[in-house]
């Protein structure tokens, strides 16, 4: 009976990865169309409840990263991406908090600057379809043109993705 609920246990957990696996495909596919799409500015309430707007053209690329309280995935994105956008001071940075889900008190514990956390009232396209799922990681250039857009857990490898696309960006041509 055990060895019957053991082997049970590992075939859930097997088709579960291998869903997981699928959806994250098929989510880095949907994410790859919006690449070459060029952002409108916005206007959004930051977290310390000043009006913040983002402008395209603009002197720096932008990092965005929506998260969500209810996110696991978003809870280890967040130190990733923070740490991605220290380690490019020449980056703008931005999260999104979906929902308003994050209080002063949890983006502080963050370590995060409330001026650079937004809460998007009503998102115009695309950014209503582009932040829709959580984690997702934006960068877009000077001009407005998303470069790339990560969904899903930031790992190592995503991590050097997005690495390599700033390095490319800001070199000069």
């Amino acid at each position: 009976m055990a060895a019957a609920l053991a082997a049970a246990c590992a075939y859930v957990g097997w088709q579960n990865g291998r869903l997981r696996r699928r959806v994250l495909a098929l989510s880095a596919g949907a994410a790859a169309s919006y690449s070459g799409c060029v952002l409108s500015g916005l206007t959004a309430q930051a977290a310390d409840d000043s009006r913040v707007e983002v402008r395209f053209p603009r002197q720096r690329p932008v990092l965005f990263l929506a998260a969500d309280s209810g996110c696991h995935y978003c809870a280890e994105a967040i130190p990733a991406w923070v740490k991605l956008a220290t380690d490019h001071p020449a980056l703008d940075n931005y999260l999104v908090n979906k929902r308003n889900s994050y209080s002063a008190a949890d983006l502080r514990s963050l370590g995060l600057n409330l001026k650079r956390v937004l809460t998007l009232q009503q998102p115009g396209a695309p950014y209503s379809s582009l932040l829709a799922a959580t984690p997702t990681t934006v960068l877009a250039g000077r001009d407005g043109t998303v470069v790339g857009v990560w969904r899903g857990p930031l790992n190592g490898e995503r991590i050097d993705q997005i690495k390599e696309t700033v390095r490319a960006i800001m070199t000069p041509e």
